[in-house]
């Protein structure tokens, strides 16, 4: 097993020494995958390859007989990996690695038909790595010989999928018992909440006392940016203390390109917020960041300004469905966003609790099951009091607190297939549909008829 180079290792110089070395680029892949691997990350494969033979074996080539052929002068399984990966790999798939006639004559190590590794031992290894990075960088062999192979997938099926340069999910980290959380988002997130157990905003804390939350996937890295500006935003009117330096809309060490000056430009070519959202996520997620998103959109339109959300009497009806401001949000913007909008917000979520910062509470069980009792959900008690609902998680009182509360997953939901399809007809984009209306086009995914709803739709 070659051991990982240290960042920066292969140059193009590097690269070259070793292409240099071969004839084929069947044997540069094959013997030195680390150099093919960094040539084509510093995109000189075609250039540095252009001289090596080109060799392509055709559909069908290795049988039985041609595989026997082919290893008829090596003297151990060990020797044949190393120097024809390719036929050892036909004879796994043929299932050809245990027929006498074939590998008879070959030396097995420790009754083993490879040094290393096998399926059995590759898929062990994987399970050592939370990335398939991560299990590439300190396993490259292991890494390789599953893709060779063709149990790859099987391989990395548990680990997480990292984001990278243009992807971050969103995070955020609560302190227990008290009204403080961070909003953060990041490329990978064990990594980054590794790099918070040791920073000095978080040092002070035991690792118990902090709730690290990954809230998204990796997604759009602007994208990102803009969700995590505005949930620092709900979390302030939640009644939350931010632990976060600043606003938020930085992404994770990139250097965000936008001024402002470019971002009114780019306003200006658009008539619509929704439109310069979807078109332009980065100058939009900006502009809100800098706080000067009023300005950059002063001459667009409302769109639909007489739709659903324009009357103050259908919001507010809206409103009372939702015991928090959290979950209105979620499941009905439209209506969320109006209200802001027309200077309804504060009267429409005039009975949903918002939390004062309350940094001396204690959680004993009496007031743990007292404050459950408010709930009907699991997920609302953990969105609105997440300091009770670990108490009672860590206590052994969690069973108790909840037993009540229904099962949110079990209650009909409003959107039947005909109201879903119905709802899809009212718009022409796949993009706006989804953010307008999340919860009919979350039910269409779901229930399994995505492709009729949007037929019609770009």
């Amino acid at each position: 097993m070659t051991n990982p180079k240290p960042p920066g290792y292969w140059t193009p110089e590097r690269v070259k020494e070793k292409v240099n070395k071969h004839k084929t680029l069947k044997d540069f892949f094959t013997k030195d995958f680390d150099a093919y691997s960094a040539a084509s990350r510093l995109k000189i494969l075609k250039e540095v390859t252009k001289n090596l033979s080109r060799e392509q074996l055709p559909a069908g080539h290795w049988t039985k007989k041609t595989i026997k052929e082919a290893i008829k002068d090596f003297k151990s399984f060990k020797e044949w990996y190393e120097e024809d990966l390719k036929s050892y790999a036909a004879a796994q798939k043929l299932k050809l690695l245990d027929d006498e006639d074939v590998v008879g004559h070959l030396i097995k190590v420790e009754g083993r038909p490879i040094s290393k590794w096998t399926k059995k031992a590759a898929l062990e290894d994987a399970l050592l790595d939370d990335s398939r990075s991560a299990w590439k960088l300190r396993s490259p062999s292991a890494y390789q010989a599953s893709r060779g192979r063709g149990y790859f997938e099987e391989a990395v099926k548990h680990m997480t999928l990292m984001g990278n340069k243009y992807k971050r999910c969103i995070y955020s980290i609560e302190i227990k018992g008290e009204n403080k959380i961070y909003i953060g988002l990041s490329q990978h997130f064990k990594t980054r909440m590794n790099v918070h157990l040791k920073s000095e905003r978080f040092k002070k804390y035991k690792e118990e006392e902090l709730i690290m939350t990954q809230l998204t996937g990796y997604i759009e890295r602007e994208k990102a940016a803009e969700f995590e500006v505005n949930l620092i935003k709900q979390k302030k009117e939640e009644g939350y203390e931010l632990l976060n330096k600043d606003i938020g809309g930085g992404l994770g060490g990139a250097i965000l390109e936008w001024t402002k000056d470019k971002v009114l430009v780019s306003a200006k070519k658009e008539k619509h917020k929704v439109r310069w959202s979807e078109n332009d996520s980065g100058a939009y997620a900006a502009a809100l960041r800098d706080g000067y998103f009023e300005e950059a959109t002063a001459h667009m339109e409302v769109l639909n300004p007489k739709g659903k959300w324009s009357e103050k009497e259908v919001v507010m009806v809206d409103a009372k469905k939702y015991p928090s401001r959290s979950e209105w949000q979620f499941a009905s913007v439209g209506a969320y966003e109006s209200a802001k909008l027309y200077g309804w917000f504060e009267e429409a979520v005039a009975h949903m609790p918002k939390r004062a910062p309350n940094k001396n509470i204690k959680w004993n069980k009496e007031a743990v099951i007292k404050d459950a009792k408010k709930y009907k959900f699991r997920k609302d008690w953990h969105t609105n009091s997440s300091g009770a609902y670990e108490a009672a998680k860590k206590n052994g009182w969690f069973k108790e607190a909840v037993a009540h509360m229904l099962n949110k997953k079990a209650i009909p939901t409003k959107w039947t297939k005909k109201k879903v399809l119905a709802n899809a007809k009212k718009y022409k984009k796949k993009s706006v549909w989804k953010k307008n209306s999340p919860g009919a086009h979350g039910a269409a995914r779901k229930g399994g008829y995505y492709k009729e709803a949007t037929s019609h739709m770009k």
